[in-house]
């Protein structure tokens, strides 16, 4: 790349910082530079949102899981406490 459009670059990442997009993955994360009247660029900014959007309701939909799971096993460790509790008591009468 020439120096002229090495320059023109700079300054054309510079005058879009609003479009670059980082998406961070466990360990990893990338940065995409795009512009708002580049087809290719807007596709792939809506195909990384959508993918981003996915990953964050499978993320919350097996963190409730887990959270209803515990609950449950809870309860029924407290309704296990409990019985035995009242199992005792009506055996004092």
């Amino acid at each position: 790349m020439s120096t002229k459009n090495q320059n023109y670059f700079n300054k054309s990442q510079a005058r879009n910082t609003n479009f670059v997009h980082r998406i961070q993955y466990s360990t990893h994360m990338i940065k995409i530079y795009g512009m708002p009247t580049c087809p290719d660029c807007t596709y792939v900014e809506e195909q990384i949102m959508r993918e981003v959007a996915e990953e964050a309701k499978e993320s919350n939909r097996k963190a409730t899981e887990r959270y209803f799971e515990a609950m449950r096993r809870n309860a029924l460790a407290k309704q296990a406490k409990w019985a035995h509790a009242i199992e005792l008591a009506l055996n004092e009468k």
